[in-house]
């Protein structure tokens, strides 16, 4: 099989739907794990990522509390509102048997889009090293 071939709605849907439910049933039992995680690169150095405090994020999120969500780290919200619109499309490409697999390659952001993303990522590095997260 060509590794540029096109692939199948359906299984990008089944794919992307598994990946969800066993991200939700691992952040349903996070607080009952006797080892808590942790970010190695804080652990390391000393000093936040721009992903700390994603797990609690997306805690605080499953339990419909969008403010301390917000505040753990932001780009939680924005990746969550992003996949559900791929996981949508992806649902709707699977009904309407339109043939087209929406996957995260599909939204070209182009060179602006890449140096927003490096911006963000570099703004909440700094919002996380000032909070002390």
């Amino acid at each position: 099989m060509c590794p540029f071939s096109p692939v199948s709605p359906k299984i990008s849907f089944w794919k992307l739907s598994v990946f969800l439910l066993l991200l939700f049933i691992l952040l349903q039992s996070l607080p009952y794990l006797p080892v808590q995680p942790f970010c190695l690169f804080k652990k390391v150095t000393g000093i936040p990522c721009p992903g700390c405090g994603c797990t609690r994020s997306l805690g605080f999120l499953m339990q419909g509390d969008w403010e301390r969500s917000w505040n753990y780290n932001p780009m939680v919200i924005i990746l969550v509102v992003y996949f559900s619109v791929v996981y949508l499309l992806s649902l709707y490409d699977l009904i309407m048997k339109t043939g087209f697999s929406w996957r995260v390659t599909h939204f070209p952001i182009g060179k602006y889009g890449y140096i927003l993303l490096i911006f963000l990522t570099l703004s909440l590095w700094i919002r996380n090293i000032i909070c002390g997260i």
